[in-house]
Formats: C-alpha cells, structure tokens, sequence
C-alpha cells in the first residue's frame, strides 16, 4: 500500500497500487471508490489533492466543458530578482503542471444552463 496520494488518476495502470491510506485515519482506500467519491475519505471526510481540471470535470456537465485558452504570457514583466531566476521557477512550474498560467478557466452546461468558471 501507498501512503500518500501525490498522483492518484481514475485509470489504473499494472504498476499502479489499488489502495492507498487514509491521512487522517489511516485505513486503506480502494484507489478506484476514492477518485469517485471526488478523493474524500468516507471514515473522516480527509479530502485529497484534486487537480483543478479534475475539479472542473465535475462542476460541468459531462462533455459540455469547452477549456478557455490563455494568451501567451510574458516569461518574467517585472524583471523579479532572487536567489534563483524568476525564469528558471517559471519554467520549472510550467513543466511540473503542464499548464501555461497558474489559473484554469472553462466553459460549459450544468443541467441545461451556461456557466463560467
């Protein structure tokens, strides 16, 4: 068994575990019945990390979400100093995430009617 939930996903590979412990109680969670239950333990409600388009997924409708595009941002507007450069966290994060922003936006339906989040 696993004791954290860095990267838990709804699909299971072979080398993924099935079970993972609870933070909080630490009793075992079947890894499939956790990402359905949107990653909340049922014993003492601890709440998983959650992603925010796995957040989104959820708030819409299922196949009604359409992703907002962000325009290109500008590496590093202020010229920010420190220790290591602005740049390099920028890039790192940028890899780390996927994402190009550090907000998501979408559109979408939620039981017939158009929402914005």
């Amino acid at each position: 068994m696993i004791e954290t939930i860095q990267k838990t996903r709804a699909v299971q590979t072979a080398t993924e575990p099935a079970w993972l412990l609870c933070r909080d109680c630490r009793q075992p969670l079947y890894l499939p019945r956790f990402v359905h239950d949107l990653r909340v333990c049922e014993q003492r409600s601890w709440h998983g990390a959650m992603t925010a388009s796995e957040r989104l997924d959820h708030l819409f409708d299922p196949g009604s979400r359409t992703d907002l595009t962000a325009r290109s941002a500008v590496d590093d507007p202020l010229g920010v100093v420190d220790v290591r450069p602005y740049r390099d966290r920028l890039y790192a994060a940028r890899a780390g995430t996927g994402l190009v922003d550090g907000a998501v936006g979408a559109t979408g339906k939620r039981r017939a009617g158009d929402i914005r989040a």
